[in-house]
């Protein structure tokens, strides 16, 4: 995995020696996550624990390439449920915790990147780490997994000066389920500020 995590971030970071455009971007966002698919069986509460550090840089006139790198936290208490684990069965009140973190190398399409308004459209793929966890009483039953995950988005800057914007995009992070976990995909409303450099 650390090979995979490496290799991602030296393409993203090194892909400005052939750059056509001058600007690179980093982009701080707050990540407002809603639960989908098999997650929102398991934790169906809309987040507003999370955020996104962003950095892209400029392959042509219109497009960029880049590194996200992101952590998303979801959670849900239940008063009375039944929680089954291979052969065991716990019932009581109940705390879901899910930790997300992202790492993907995202790739994006800029439609008018030197208007005020820059609409763009991007696809992303690389891994996401999820920490989930459930309490019941003195019990605890952690997983900790890696998932493939695959990352459209859309969205639109705001550029009011030179060197700064305002973002505001939608992500879906469509993760892949594996042995350890089932997918735990979710959509991000996502609201930024983005730095330019020359």
């Amino acid at each position: 995995m650390k090979k995979i995590l490496l290799l991602l971030l030296s393409v993203a970071l090194s892909w400005n020696a052939s750059a056509q455009l001058s600007k690179r971007s980093y982009s701080w966002d707050w990540s407002i996550g809603h639960p989908v698919g098999a997650l929102s069986d398991f934790i169906d509460a809309t987040s507003v624990r999370g955020f996104s550090f962003t950095y892209q840089a400029p392959l042509t006139d219109n497009q960029s390439i880049g590194i996200e790198l992101g952590w998303n936290v979801f959670y849900q208490e239940f008063d009375y449920v039944s929680y089954t684990d291979g052969t065991a069965t716990i019932s009581g009140a109940q705390y879901r915790y899910l930790n997300s973190y992202p790492v993907v190398l995202a790739w994006q399409y800029h439609f008018q990147p030197e208007e005020n308004f820059d609409f763009f459209a991007g696809l992303g793929t690389g891994l996401i780490r999820h920490i989930q966890e459930v309490d019941m009483g003195l019990f605890a039953l952690p997983l900790d997994a890696w998932q493939f995950v695959i990352r459209p988005e859309a969205g639109v800057i705001w550029n009011y000066s030179d060197y700064s914007a305002l973002k505001l995009g939608v992500r879906y992070y469509g993760s892949f389920s594996d042995n350890q976990l089932p997918s735990r995909s979710f959509v991000t409303t996502n609201i930024g500020l983005v730095f330019t450099t020359f």
